[in-house]
Protein backbone atom coordinates (compact mmCIF):
# COMPACT_ATOMS: atom_id res chain seq x y z
CA UNK A 1 0.00 0.00 0.00
CA UNK A 2 1.06 3.62 -0.56
CA UNK A 3 2.40 5.11 2.18
CA UNK A 4 1.20 9.02 2.59
CA UNK A 5 4.37 11.84 2.26
CA UNK A 6 2.62 13.65 5.15
CA UNK A 7 2.60 11.34 7.18
CA UNK A 8 4.49 8.23 6.38
CA UNK A 9 0.94 5.93 7.50
CA UNK A 10 -0.82 3.95 4.72
CA UNK A 11 -2.05 6.43 2.64
CA UNK A 12 -6.23 6.47 2.17
CA UNK A 13 -9.34 8.62 1.92
CA UNK A 14 -12.78 7.46 2.36
CA UNK A 15 -16.26 9.02 2.43
CA UNK A 16 -17.61 8.30 5.96
CA UNK A 17 -21.24 9.64 5.26
CA UNK A 18 -23.52 11.66 3.23
CA UNK A 19 -25.64 14.21 4.02
CA UNK A 20 -28.22 14.20 1.54
CA UNK A 21 -29.75 16.86 2.45
CA UNK A 22 -27.27 19.35 3.05
CA UNK A 23 -25.42 17.88 0.27
CA UNK A 24 -22.16 17.65 2.20
CA UNK A 25 -19.61 14.72 2.66
CA UNK A 26 -17.98 13.65 6.00
CA UNK A 27 -14.35 12.12 4.81
CA UNK A 28 -11.87 10.47 6.73
CA UNK A 29 -8.16 9.95 5.83
CA UNK A 30 -4.96 8.90 7.09
CA UNK A 31 -4.31 12.69 7.96
CA UNK A 32 -5.67 15.78 8.46
CA UNK A 33 -2.84 17.07 5.66
CA UNK A 34 -4.03 14.42 3.25
CA UNK A 35 -7.54 15.17 3.87
CA UNK A 36 -6.82 18.87 3.07
CA UNK A 37 -4.56 17.70 0.15
CA UNK A 38 -7.38 15.63 -1.26
CA UNK A 39 -10.12 18.38 -1.13
CA UNK A 40 -7.57 21.21 -2.59
CA UNK A 41 -7.21 18.76 -5.64
CA UNK A 42 -10.76 18.77 -6.70
CA UNK A 43 -9.80 22.09 -8.55
CA UNK A 44 -7.88 19.88 -11.11
CA UNK A 45 -10.08 16.74 -11.67
CA UNK A 46 -12.35 17.21 -14.71
CA UNK A 47 -16.26 17.06 -13.66
CA UNK A 48 -16.88 13.97 -15.37
CA UNK A 49 -13.85 12.69 -13.01
CA UNK A 50 -15.32 14.10 -9.95
CA UNK A 51 -18.76 12.15 -10.78
CA UNK A 52 -17.30 9.30 -11.56
CA UNK A 53 -15.48 9.48 -8.48
CA UNK A 54 -18.81 9.67 -6.30
CA UNK A 55 -20.10 7.35 -8.25
CA UNK A 56 -17.64 4.76 -7.33
CA UNK A 57 -17.65 6.08 -3.48
CA UNK A 58 -21.05 5.83 -2.44
CA UNK A 59 -23.91 4.75 -5.43
CA UNK A 60 -24.76 8.35 -6.04
CA UNK A 61 -25.32 9.82 -9.43
CA UNK A 62 -24.91 14.03 -8.83
CA UNK A 63 -23.83 16.34 -11.65
CA UNK A 64 -20.80 17.81 -9.71
CA UNK A 65 -18.97 18.39 -6.47
CA UNK A 66 -18.36 22.09 -5.89
CA UNK A 67 -14.98 23.12 -3.79
CA UNK A 68 -15.55 25.98 -1.59
CA UNK A 69 -12.67 28.44 -1.55
CA UNK A 70 -10.62 27.95 1.41
CA UNK A 71 -12.74 25.19 3.24
CA UNK A 72 -12.45 21.45 3.85
CA UNK A 73 -15.59 20.84 2.40
CA UNK A 74 -17.39 19.51 -1.04
CA UNK A 75 -20.83 20.04 -1.89
CA UNK A 76 -22.73 17.62 -3.64
CA UNK A 77 -24.90 19.25 -7.06
CA UNK A 78 -27.43 17.43 -8.03
CA UNK A 79 -28.61 19.29 -11.20
CA UNK A 80 -31.26 21.72 -11.93
CA UNK A 81 -34.49 20.20 -12.93
CA UNK A 82 -37.30 22.06 -13.85
CA UNK A 83 -41.24 21.30 -11.68
CA UNK A 84 -44.11 22.54 -11.84
CA UNK A 85 -45.35 24.80 -8.82
CA UNK A 86 -48.67 26.05 -7.66
CA UNK A 87 -49.26 30.00 -7.57
CA UNK A 88 -49.77 30.23 -3.82
CA UNK A 89 -46.19 28.40 -3.30
CA UNK A 90 -44.54 30.80 -6.07
CA UNK A 91 -46.00 33.93 -3.89
CA UNK A 92 -44.49 32.84 -1.16
CA UNK A 93 -40.79 32.11 -2.73
CA UNK A 94 -40.94 35.20 -4.33
CA UNK A 95 -41.57 37.05 -1.30
CA UNK A 96 -38.96 35.19 0.72
CA UNK A 97 -36.29 35.45 -1.84
CA UNK A 98 -36.36 38.35 -4.16
CA UNK A 99 -34.30 40.98 -3.94
CA UNK A 100 -36.22 44.00 -5.08
CA UNK A 101 -39.68 43.02 -6.17
CA UNK A 102 -43.44 41.95 -4.50
CA UNK A 103 -45.08 38.56 -5.86
CA UNK A 104 -47.27 39.40 -8.77
CA UNK A 105 -50.84 39.57 -8.25
CA UNK A 106 -51.48 36.86 -10.48
CA UNK A 107 -50.03 34.47 -13.47
CA UNK A 108 -50.79 32.62 -16.75
CA UNK A 109 -48.09 29.87 -15.85
CA UNK A 110 -45.09 29.40 -14.08
CA UNK A 111 -42.58 26.69 -13.11
CA UNK A 112 -39.71 25.81 -10.16
CA UNK A 113 -36.56 24.49 -10.71
CA UNK A 114 -35.10 22.32 -7.84
CA UNK A 115 -31.32 21.07 -7.13
CA UNK A 116 -32.46 17.87 -5.89
CA UNK A 117 -35.03 18.17 -3.47
CA UNK A 118 -34.41 21.63 -2.52
CA UNK A 119 -36.37 24.69 -4.35
CA UNK A 120 -34.16 27.31 -5.91
CA UNK A 121 -35.53 29.10 -8.58
CA UNK A 122 -39.32 29.76 -9.98
CA UNK A 123 -40.48 32.62 -12.36
CA UNK A 124 -43.86 33.49 -13.11
CA UNK A 125 -45.14 34.99 -16.66
CA UNK A 126 -48.68 36.47 -16.87
CA UNK A 127 -50.53 39.59 -18.97
CA UNK A 128 -48.17 42.59 -19.47
CA UNK A 129 -48.11 45.38 -17.39
CA UNK A 130 -48.44 48.18 -20.17
CA UNK A 131 -51.74 48.38 -21.36
CA UNK A 132 -50.15 48.71 -24.89
CA UNK A 133 -48.11 45.90 -25.12
CA UNK A 134 -50.79 44.05 -23.18
CA UNK A 135 -53.32 45.24 -26.62
CA UNK A 136 -50.61 43.65 -29.22
CA UNK A 137 -50.84 39.90 -27.31
CA UNK A 138 -47.41 39.83 -25.61
CA UNK A 139 -46.89 37.85 -22.64
CA UNK A 140 -44.43 39.03 -19.55
CA UNK A 141 -41.73 36.92 -17.72
CA UNK A 142 -42.95 38.99 -14.41
CA UNK A 143 -40.85 37.02 -12.05
CA UNK A 144 -37.50 35.08 -11.84
CA UNK A 145 -36.66 34.73 -8.45
CA UNK A 146 -33.24 32.40 -7.91
CA UNK A 147 -31.85 31.83 -3.95
CA UNK A 148 -28.59 33.21 -3.17
CA UNK A 149 -26.98 30.01 -2.30
CA UNK A 150 -23.48 29.31 -1.83
CA UNK A 151 -21.37 27.71 -3.43
CA UNK A 152 -23.10 29.92 -6.33
CA UNK A 153 -22.44 26.99 -8.98
CA UNK A 154 -25.30 25.60 -7.17
CA UNK A 155 -27.79 27.51 -9.27
CA UNK A 156 -25.08 28.26 -12.13
CA UNK A 157 -27.43 29.22 -14.69
CA UNK A 158 -30.46 28.79 -13.45
CA UNK A 159 -31.82 31.69 -14.74
CA UNK A 160 -31.32 31.11 -18.30
CA UNK A 161 -32.93 28.04 -17.95
CA UNK A 162 -35.98 29.80 -16.19
CA UNK A 163 -36.05 32.22 -18.68
CA UNK A 164 -36.07 29.36 -21.60
CA UNK A 165 -38.77 27.70 -20.12
CA UNK A 166 -40.88 30.81 -20.01
CA UNK A 167 -40.27 31.44 -24.00
CA UNK A 168 -41.05 27.47 -24.70
CA UNK A 169 -43.75 27.65 -23.05
CA UNK A 170 -45.36 30.86 -24.17
CA UNK A 171 -44.51 29.82 -27.69
CA UNK A 172 -46.61 26.26 -27.08
CA UNK A 173 -49.75 28.29 -26.06
CA UNK A 174 -49.72 30.33 -29.34
CA UNK A 175 -47.93 33.36 -27.92
CA UNK A 176 -45.33 34.89 -30.99
CA UNK A 177 -43.69 37.62 -28.37
CA UNK A 178 -42.10 37.50 -24.67
CA UNK A 179 -41.14 40.22 -22.86
CA UNK A 180 -39.43 41.30 -19.58
CA UNK A 181 -37.47 43.74 -17.72
CA UNK A 182 -34.66 44.79 -16.22
CA UNK A 183 -33.32 47.28 -13.70
CA UNK A 184 -31.35 49.93 -15.52
CA UNK A 185 -27.50 49.01 -15.11
CA UNK A 186 -28.26 45.07 -14.95
CA UNK A 187 -26.41 43.12 -17.51
CA UNK A 188 -28.98 41.22 -18.48
CA UNK A 189 -26.65 38.19 -19.26
CA UNK A 190 -29.13 35.28 -18.62
CA UNK A 191 -31.66 37.35 -20.53
CA UNK A 192 -28.89 37.55 -23.52
CA UNK A 193 -28.43 33.57 -22.65
CA UNK A 194 -31.77 32.50 -23.27
CA UNK A 195 -32.37 34.78 -26.81
CA UNK A 196 -33.82 37.90 -25.37
CA UNK A 197 -32.31 41.12 -26.47
CA UNK A 198 -32.81 44.96 -25.35
CA UNK A 199 -35.24 47.16 -27.33
CA UNK A 200 -36.63 50.16 -25.22
CA UNK A 201 -35.67 51.76 -22.02
CA UNK A 202 -38.71 53.35 -19.77
CA UNK A 203 -38.11 56.29 -17.29
CA UNK A 204 -39.38 53.81 -14.58
CA UNK A 205 -42.50 55.29 -12.55
CA UNK A 206 -45.41 53.95 -10.84
CA UNK A 207 -48.30 52.29 -13.17
CA UNK A 208 -51.06 53.39 -10.81
CA UNK A 209 -53.13 56.18 -12.74
CA UNK A 210 -56.18 58.28 -11.10
CA UNK A 211 -58.96 56.34 -13.31
CA UNK A 212 -56.30 52.80 -12.66
CA UNK A 213 -55.39 52.89 -9.62
CA UNK A 214 -53.13 50.31 -8.34
CA UNK A 215 -50.95 49.15 -5.89
CA UNK A 216 -47.44 51.19 -4.59
CA UNK A 217 -44.78 49.15 -6.32
CA UNK A 218 -41.35 48.32 -4.62
CA UNK A 219 -39.13 48.77 -7.74
CA UNK A 220 -40.48 51.96 -9.60
CA UNK A 221 -36.61 52.61 -11.17
CA UNK A 222 -35.64 53.08 -14.98
CA UNK A 223 -36.04 49.59 -16.82
CA UNK A 224 -34.75 47.71 -19.14
CA UNK A 225 -37.24 46.10 -21.28
CA UNK A 226 -36.23 42.50 -23.20
CA UNK A 227 -38.02 40.90 -26.15
CA UNK A 228 -37.91 37.22 -27.78
CA UNK A 229 -39.92 36.51 -30.66
CA UNK A 230 -40.79 33.04 -31.73
CA UNK A 231 -39.12 31.84 -34.68
CA UNK A 232 -37.28 35.30 -34.72
CA UNK A 233 -33.02 36.17 -33.65
CA UNK A 234 -33.64 40.56 -33.42
CA UNK A 235 -29.90 42.00 -33.70
CA UNK A 236 -27.86 41.42 -31.05
CA UNK A 237 -25.98 44.82 -31.70
CA UNK A 238 -28.00 47.13 -30.21
CA UNK A 239 -27.87 51.16 -29.21
CA UNK A 240 -29.95 52.36 -25.64
CA UNK A 241 -29.97 56.38 -25.38
CA UNK A 242 -31.00 56.54 -21.53
CA UNK A 243 -31.86 60.19 -21.70
CA UNK A 244 -35.29 59.84 -22.99
CA UNK A 245 -39.04 58.15 -21.74
CA UNK A 246 -38.98 54.93 -23.89
CA UNK A 247 -37.19 54.91 -27.20
CA UNK A 248 -37.35 51.76 -29.15
CA UNK A 249 -33.52 51.03 -30.07
CA UNK A 250 -32.10 51.69 -33.48
CA UNK A 251 -30.97 47.84 -34.53
CA UNK A 252 -27.31 48.46 -35.47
Amino acid sequence: MELCPCCSEPAYLEVIEVFLKTRELSLDACCEWNLAGWIDSIHNFSRRERVAWMLRETGLVVHDILAGVDTLRWTLHYDLELCDIAFPAAKEFIRSHHRHCNPPPGWKFGQALFNGTEMVGVMTAGRPGSRHLDAQGCIEVTRVCVKDMEPHGLVSNACSILYGYACRKAFEQGYERVVTYTKKGESGTSLRAAGFVPVAVSKGGEWSRPRRPRQPGRNVVPKIRWERWKGQTLPMQTSLRFDVGEVLVAAA
